[in-house]
């Protein structure tokens, strides 16, 4: 005769490999299930009694402890989200308040290099491409311009980018 669990149903096969007092579903002593009285010579599964009580008291199983939990995961999750927004990471105005002018071409590694520059340090700059613009490519001749980036800085012209020079010509614009 197959053996029903009365707790989770299950049916025991014969094949099962746990002990027959035992369900091999749920792990449940049969005779406690039934509520009979344990069969001397059987060994008996030790129940360590719960600090929650079944009524659901205690402070896991609370209402309040799920209300605690929920109201940390919304704030953290705000706080997050407020911390990683590009308002939090750059300031609201340019942090350098000289003129900044760069004469580039699409092609310029060093023109991508001092704008890379400039953007990390949160100064503002106005991009001129040459190869796009016929009247800034005159610009950039009267200038003295070579070759990409010429960069203006107030009234100095810088040729190519050196991220020293280019931060001494900041600090000195400043300082006017």
């Amino acid at each position: 005769m197959k053996q029903r669990c009365p707790r989770c149903l299950h049916v025991r096969q014969p094949d099962a490999n746990v002990p027959d007092w035992q369900c091999p579903a749920c792990g449940i002593a049969y005779a406690k299930a039934y509520g009979e009285a344990p069969v001397a010579g059987q060994p008996q599964a030790r129940v360590r009694p719960s600090r929650v009580s079944q009524d659901g008291g205690g402070l896991l199983g609370s209402w309040v402890f799920k209300a605690l939990i929920a109201i940390a995961v919304v704030l953290a999750v705000g706080t997050s989200q407020r911390w990683f927004s590009p308002a939090h990471r750059a300031p609201a105005g340019p942090a350098s308040p000289v003129d900044i002018a760069i004469y580039t071409t699409s092609t310029c590694v060093y023109c991508h290099q001092a704008m890379a520059y400039m953007d990390q340090r949160h100064v503002a700059y106005t991009e001129y491409n040459i190869e796009r613009d016929p009247a800034r490519f005159r610009e950039f001749r009267r200038l003295g311009g070579q070759g990409t980036p010429l960069i203006v800085v107030g009234d100095e012209v810088l040729h190519g980018f050196e991220a020293g020079m280019l931060q001494d010509a900041i600090d000195r614009g400043e300082g006017r």
